[in-house]
């Protein structure tokens, strides 16, 4: 993404910034070493099947990975349980897992960063991002949420509505804070109290623009809890969910393959179900839709498959459509792109939810 300065004739004069978009700065690392060669498939195949070699716990990761054509790309085996569909989660869930089941002592929750540290000691290991992807796949090589795997660093959750979080005296009062007040995603729930008895119920904004839309509709932040999802990525949103559980929950996201797989991630972590609010498939097929690459759409279908199939079943509509709409499968609407018709309406919507939910069991 480039910011430039033009001249008086509208042509380029000098760039200002240039920056990574969010797909690219998550695949940025394995796409420099495609181009740079600094990595060939045969010697990062052969690295990672050394990490993991003779650990009964991932045999079957080291047969499929051996049983690959050595010099073909870098994509990971097809029934990996890491369920990765790139390179980069795959190899890092595997040496992850591979630290995992060789640390010294099994008894201890290790911070996430010692695991880094330990899985990549040649790559400044402790600053290796847990992307989402990431974390997924560890999660599902190794079987369980991370949270209980891990311990996991404090971090802001922003909110906003009818909840307060005691220490005493009033710590942190959301139903006050303009435009919202944030909470230490741990401490907030390992000490004093959450106090959340005038909620009616708790809705999830993917986007932070969105989330503080949402958060000036002061009839709905005087009912309801709003959460920024923080792209769905925050580990202290699970937790936080899990203690407002007696509540209505909603989501409102992008409308794409990955949004809808962290979403059916989070319902299997808390057992319970999401409301969609604004995510229909109407509301994808009429656009606009983000320009993505060849690769990303095949990759956003076969996503999309796999939740048609096995996804929740609020969300398998628009997953059909992701999967299978003539000439666009496998894009991606953005949320912001439906403000106006999702703000206009949410009140009555939420209000909606509240009557089909009264005690909570949506």
């Amino acid at each position: 993404m480039l910011k430039v300065r033009l001249d008086s004739s509208f042509r380029l004069s000098s760039i200002v910034t240039l920056r990574l978009t969010p797909f690219w700065a998550e695949v940025a690392a394995e796409k420099l070493v495609e181009l740079t060669g600094k990595a060939q498939p045969v010697e990062a195949r052969a690295a990672l099947l050394a990490v993991i070699a003779g650990m009964p716990e991932l045999i079957n990761e080291y047969d499929m990975l051996r049983a690959q054509d050595q010099t073909s790309p870098l994509i990971p085996p097809s029934d990996t349980k890491t369920r990765a569909s790139r390179w980069s989660p795959y190899e890092f869930a595997l040496r992850i897992a591979a630290w995992w089941y060789r640390r010294p002592n099994p008894g201890r929750k290790p911070p996430m960063d010692e695991a880094t540290a330990w899985a990549f000691p040649d790559r400044r290991a402790s600053k290796e991002e847990w992307t989402a992807p990431r974390r997924l796949a560890v999660e599902n090589i190794l079987g369980s949420p991370l949270t209980e795997l891990m311990t996991t660093p404090d971090y802001e959750l922003r909110v906003r509505g009818p909840l307060e979080w005691r220490i005493g005296s009033v710590a942190a009062d959301a139903s006050v804070a303009d435009p919202w007040t944030g909470l230490p995603s741990n401490g907030a729930r390992l000490i004093g109290q959450i106090n959340y008895s005038k909620a009616r119920g708790v809705f999830v904004v993917e986007n932070q623009t969105s989330f503080q839309e949402v958060c000036k509709l002061r009839s709905i932040a005087e009912r309801w809890i709003i959460v920024w999802g923080k792209g769905y990525a925050a580990h202290g949103l699970v937790e936080l969910l899990k203690l407002l559980r007696h509540l209505p929950l909603a989501v409102w996201g992008d409308l794409d393959a990955d949004g809808l797989r962290i979403v059916a991630d989070i319902e299997r972590k808390l057992g319970r179900s999401f409301n969609p609010v604004g995510m229909t498939a109407n509301g994808w097929i009429e656009g606009p839709h983000r320009f993505t690459t060849s690769e990303q759409k095949d990759r956003s279908v076969a996503i999309a498959k796999e939740l048609v199939a096995n996804g929740p079943p609020a969300f398998r509509e628009l997953a059909k459509v992701i999967a299978e709409y003539p000439e666009l499968a496998g894009r991606s609407r953005e949320q912001q792109t439906l403000h106006d018709v999702v703000l206009s309406v949410l009140d009555e919507t939420l209000a909606d939810l509240e009557l089909r939910a009264p005690h909570g069991l949506l």
